[in-house]
């Protein structure tokens, strides 16, 4: 009996085949934690037998903005996968709202060898917040605003309304508890840098208020024409609807003005931007290309007068200073006559410069092109700007769950 068994044994261990332990293994594992916008590069070896790689990328949710404004069921998880035949790299490079950990996963693979065992190696990301990117987005932006005396004896104002969209209602049974729309509302004056000192008021109010401010510049204690800023608490207060109200106060006591929505910052994170503008004339207005460049860094722009049908007339180019906003007299920018018809291009580019080990110099978070109308005899105000039509808003923490 043992004989026989010892013998089956041997004759079972000779009929199957023998295989080489699979290992893999990438350049970096455990836990890294990296700053928003650092670059690394994930490498893996050649494993013997392997006919592909699959590389997982597990986008995991952490600290995650509370309820309500979140409150779409379980944490957050996304995968993002792609298979490659050869032994290589990736590169690691994340642009974040708040923190996220990121899971890469490289798995050897031979799908046409059912006995080829896999194996794999992985490695957790976990990217701190861009205080400055998450500002930005979360911000609502009115281009162009202002108090100042105009020609022919005009005098101009702006209204703002703040609204909340829902969230946050109040809590009948305890009426001291917080509002959940909580922040600031800045004034950015025109040529100058933004400033911690620019003049600012703060706002609250929930999900079912209306805020009103009829003259908002002497809230703010302002005059001049610059930008406005409501900027939201960072991390869970949500972003109110913001309207301005931009109007010219005749002698007559006769009111001209022009409803203004604000532009929402998450739209406006991308560092090239391009924007055309449609003359109907210049005969009884004045026209002027305005610029708001968002976040420090290297910027500038390219504009571009052309006929109806499409024929070049000039090129000319110009700067976006950081954090400013500027406005450039079309017939400042253009030497040829316009007539109607004729239509301006602008192309926005920022610079991002990286140094070693991922350091950023300069860190543009996009831009905001308008064009301001002002009649020549009523000093009527008016402003134009394009909303992008297939922009990806910011695919990548706080923002997403609110896009998608």
């Amino acid at each position: 009996m043992t004989r026989t068994l010892l013998a089956f044994l041997s004759f079972a261990l000779l009929a199957t085949p023998l295989h080489a332990q699979c290992t893999l293994q990438i350049s970096e594992e455990g836990i890294i934690r990296i700053a928003s916008g650092e670059e690394r590069t994930l490498t893996w070896n050649a494993v013997p037998g392997a006919s592909s790689y699959l590389v997982e990328k597990l986008i995991e949710g952490l600290n995650d903005p509370a309820a309500p404004d979140f409150a779409f069921g379980s944490p957050y998880t996304e995968s993002r996968n792609f298979e490659t035949r050869t032994a290589g790299s990736v590169q690691v490079k994340h642009s974040v709202l708040y923190k996220i950990r990121f899971r890469y996963i490289v798995t050897a693979l031979n799908r046409d060898n059912p006995s080829f065992q896999p194996c794999s190696d992985d490695v957790l990301y976990v990217v701190s917040p861009d205080e400055q990117l998450a500002t930005t987005a979360s911000k609502r932006i009115v281009p162009i605003v202002g108090k100042t005396p105009g020609a022919n004896g005009a005098n101009y104002t702006t209204a703002l309304i703040i609204t909340g969209t829902g969230l946050g209602l109040p809590d009948d049974n305890d009426p001291a508890t917080p509002k959940l729309y909580r922040g600031r509302i800045v004034f950015r004056p025109v040529g100058t840098a933004a400033s911690e000192n620019d003049p600012s008021i703060e706002y609250e109010l929930d999900g079912d208020d209306t805020v009103v401010y009829d003259d908002i510049m002497a809230s703010l204690g302002a005059t001049g024409t610059g930008t406005l800023e409501v900027i939201p608490r960072t991390y869970g207060h949500p972003t109110p609807q913001v309207d301005a109200i931009i109007e010219n106060h005749m002698p007559d006591s006769r009111r001209f003005g022009v409803r203004i929505p604000a532009l929402w910052g998450r739209d406006l994170l991308d560092r090239h931007q391009t924007v055309t503008f449609g003359i109907r004339s210049v005969t009884d207005n004045r026209l002027s290309v305005g610029v708001r460049a968002l976040g420090s860094g290297f910027s500038g722009l390219i504009l571009q007068h052309l006929k109806a049908d499409g024929t070049v007339v000039e090129t000319t180019q110009r700067s976006a200073p950081a954090e400013t906003t500027v406005l450039y007299s079309l017939q400042e920018l253009f030497s040829a006559p316009f007539t109607p018809g004729d239509r301006v291009i602008v192309r926005y580019t920022g610079f991002e410069l990286m140094g070693p080990s991922g350091t950023r110099f300069g860190s543009p978070g996009g831009v905001v092109l308008f064009l301001t109308e002002t009649g020549n005899h009523f000093n009527n105000p008016n402003i134009v700007y394009r909303e992008r039509m297939n922009g990806s808003r910011y695919d990548e923490g706080f923002d997403r769950f609110v896009v998608y």
